[in-house]
């Protein structure tokens, strides 16, 4: 069993990194969007995380709402995203140089919602965010503090969110 779990751990941020974000609507529709409000909730239920989850959620809601409230400002079409994150992973030193690994990673399911009609936009899609890979021993070295690592994987989750809804 524990050589299984050591496994995925050591998998996971490889296959996070190998993902690529495409975006998930129609053209047509994302050019008639304007994101106007972004809610971020959890369902991850461990209680022992490297951050307090409502910081996570606080600096996932930051940056998301920081890029996407600026694309398309001149949309038509008012929309809420809802963010539920379902699985974060704060690296620390420590585990990085015990598994060979220390990747942080975030994985999150959005959907957006017409502001006026409630109405879902598209189906439900998701977007991740990660740090670069830094296998092995030597890569715990480049561990930040953990605000630090939530600063990137949500940096680059927000950025994923804005290529899932309107491109590159």
């Amino acid at each position: 069993m524990m050589i299984n779990r050591r496994n995925f751990f050591l998998a996971m941020p490889l296959l996070l990194a190998a993902c690529v974000q495409t975006q998930q609507l129609n053209e047509t529709v994302a050019s008639s969007l304007r994101i106007t409000e972004v809610a971020v909730a959890t369902s991850v239920e461990r209680e022992n995380t490297a951050l307090p989850k409502g910081v996570i959620v606080d600096q996932v809601r930051s940056d998301v709402s920081g890029v996407l409230k600026r694309q398309n400002p001149n949309g038509t079409r008012p929309v809420r995203l809802n963010v539920n994150i379902h699985q974060f992973y704060i690296a620390n030193a420590a585990a990085g140089a015990l598994l060979g690994s220390s990747s942080s990673n975030i994985g999150t399911t959005m959907t957006l919602v017409d502001v006026k009609t409630g109405e879902s936009v598209g189906e439900p899609f998701k977007v991740y965010g990660s740090t670069e890979a830094r296998p092995t021993m030597f890569g715990a070295l480049a561990i930040k503090k953990p605000q630090e690592e939530l600063a990137v994987i949500s940096a680059d989750l927000a950025a994923n969110a804005m290529i899932a809804i309107f491109g590159e």
